[in-house]
């Protein structure tokens, strides 16, 4: 199972629980993008995102220009289900625009540890942490 979090949503601070297909719709949605999977010429399946409506009319970058290497978000597996699975796996412990998708032990390993930073933090200096 999965969890889709992000620092810069209030609202949707973290969900998790989640199948790799409903944590992989969360995570598109809260970053401002539609995607669709598609076959290129050498029959190789690949990722395509753009801004969803919102984000355009946010004057968002276009989500494929953020500098990374949008070629190694593909798959060469011939069941379309496959391809698109193994495509999604690859932002597990990463993202789009600041929201990440992690296995929901991860979160939660990561969480107690930060919990616990924050706590420390605290009790030495007597001031919250932010």
């Amino acid at each position: 199972m999965y969890t889709v979090f992000s620092d810069a949503h209030t609202l949707y601070p973290a969900a998790g629980g989640l199948k790799l297909i409903e944590a992989w719709t969360l995570m598109m949605a809260l970053s401002g993008c539609d995607y669709a999977f598609e076959r290129d010429g050498a029959g190789a399946m690949r990722l395509l995102l753009w801004n969803n409506s919102e984000a355009a009319a946010e004057g968002m970058d276009e989500p494929m220009n953020d500098g990374r290497d949008w070629s190694v978000y593909r798959s060469n597996f011939p069941d379309n289900a496959l391809a698109r699975v193994a495509i999604m796996r690859c932002f597990v412990d990463d993202g789009v625009r600041n929201v990440r998708l992690v296995t929901d032990e991860d979160y939660r390993r990561n969480h107690r540890h930060k919990a616990a930073t924050e706590s420390s933090g605290q009790a030495r200096t007597g001031h919250s942490v932010v």
